[in-house]
């Protein structure tokens, strides 16, 4: 089986600050048309979208540093309702989490 790999969707651009105390953060902008191509992959893929910011190798005359690449992973086999909680490490977590919890939630253990 030899899918081919779909053709990449970019959307939005980003501008990296960089503060006095050597923190950063990179704030996203995304257009109209960007909107409607996330929208209509969250109508077609349960949802939801993913965004892959990435860095620019130059930047671009505006001051733009980032860019955003839909991500179109899909996963082999459906989401079921199922498929979380059904292990003996999930169950683990939860106990655990009761036990430490159990102000918050009593008589749930």
């Amino acid at each position: 089986m030899n899918e081919q790999k779909p053709a990449d969707i970019y959307c939005g651009s980003g501008k990296e600050k960089i503060f006095d105390n050597g923190g950063k953060m990179v704030t996203m902008s995304f257009n109209t048309k960007d909107l409607e191509i996330m929208n209509k992959w969250a109508a077609e893929n349960n949802g939801s979208v993913r965004i892959n910011i990435l860095r620019r190798k130059e930047v671009s005359q505006f001051g733009q540093t980032h860019y955003g690449k839909l991500n179109q992973w899909k996963p082999d086999k459906p989401f079921t309702s199922g498929t979380i909680g059904d292990n003996q490490q999930d169950a683990n977590v939860k106990k655990y989490f009761l036990k430490n919890n159990q102000d918050q939630y009593p008589g749930a253990l």
